[in-house]
């Protein structure tokens, strides 16, 4: 059952334990409501202390706006997110530019994972923020795992390669760097952020990598990308004792990323679903066009919602899929 309180939903599921049993595992979010009633402001939120933050997101709600100033591109264009990466083990940092005349009203979540199996017995792995930068010199450019050396665990790999095996990606962010010379972030808009294995809409064969692209692009803009790696096997015991679980993650749908029409002059929420026992771990989607506008996308138990809107001249097509998390060990 989901139990809510004060801001977290906490998925508490009881099965009898032992030595090897299949351990829930504790998957839950924490938000928070953001105001915008200056420029450029930043927030965090975060897990309960020592928890792990796998997923971290925002979604733009209201605007108020200009009188004179009333079009769908006005209300897309509200907020540039500079900055939503994470900042700790257990939180993630977000930074708004607010270019709306009034005040801008937005959520932010993190999406949680306990360090410890639900019945504390198993203490859970996930690596530090691995880190780089790089040029967005190049409009519409991709960056992923594999090329700007991020996601890797500390003294595993720190050649630019993905997550190892026994591990898949998590915590994906990203934070520009770029120095407007009066304060202010040289921008970009994030268009895509999906696994890496395969371009959408094929399904990923592989969940060790992470990879973004950005669209509106200022020159000289830069991006800093973020990802860690969760450790999926276990060995609780010895070689010679093993006491061996594994946590499952996939990717839905499985046949590969839906697509769905966005048409002219609109906004839209999309749905994906967890399969019935798995949970929502992690949010991707695929919108490479500068007419697409990602408002943000509200994290729920099972499920993602992802919210865009079209300012071009004709419908076009976004793809989403989610990462689900098993709510027990094998």
């Amino acid at each position: 059952m989901a139990l809510w309180l004060g801001g977290v939903a906490a998925l508490a599921l009881a099965f009898p334990a032992g030595a090897f049993a299949a351990h829930d595992l504790k998957i839950y979010k924490a938000e928070k409501q953001v105001d915008l009633t200056s420029d450029d402001t930043s927030w965090d939120v975060s897990c309960k202390p020592g928890d792990f933050a796998i997923d971290g997101m925002w979604r733009l709600d209201h605007s108020d706006l200009d009188p004179d100033a009333d079009s769908l591109l006005d209300l897309s264009s509200a907020v540039d997110v500079w900055e939503a990466y994470p900042s700790d083990t257990d939180t993630y940092h977000f930074r708004f530019n607010k270019n709306a005349i009034g005040r801008v009203q937005m959520k932010i979540w993190v999406t949680c994972l306990g360090k410890k199996t639900d019945d504390g017995i198993h203490t859970l792995v996930v690596s530090d923020s691995g880190s780089a930068t790089a040029s967005l010199a190049v409009p519409n450019a991709l960056f992923d795992s594999n090329t700007v050396a991020v996601g890797a665990p500390p003294a595993v790999l720190n050649d630019g390669a993905s997550c190892p095996a026994g591990y898949v990606i998590a915590s994906p962010g990203y934070q520009l760097t770029g120095d407007d010379g009066s304060g202010g972030i040289l921008s970009a808009r994030l268009a895509s952020s999906f696994p890496f294995s395969s371009t959408p809409p094929a399904a990923p064969s592989a969940l060790q990598a992470w990879r973004w692209q950005f669209v509106g692009v200022a020159p000289g803009a830069q991006v800093k990308l973020y990802s860690r790696c969760l450790k999926v096997k276990y060995n609780f015991g010895t070689p010679s004792d093993p006491h061996k679980h594994k946590l499952t993650v996939k990717f839905r749908p499985t046949g590969g990323y839906a697509t769905d029409s966005i048409p002219d002059g609109t906004t839209k929420e999309v749905r994906r679903d967890c399969n019935a026992s798995g949970k929502a771990m992690i949010g991707a989607f695929y919108a490479p066009f500068d007419e697409i506008w990602f408002w943000g996308m509200d994290p729920r138990i099972k499920q993602r919602a992802f919210k865009f809107s079209n300012t071009g001249g004709a419908p076009l097509n976004v793809r989403t899929g989610i990462l689900c998390l098993e709510y027990q060990t094998t």
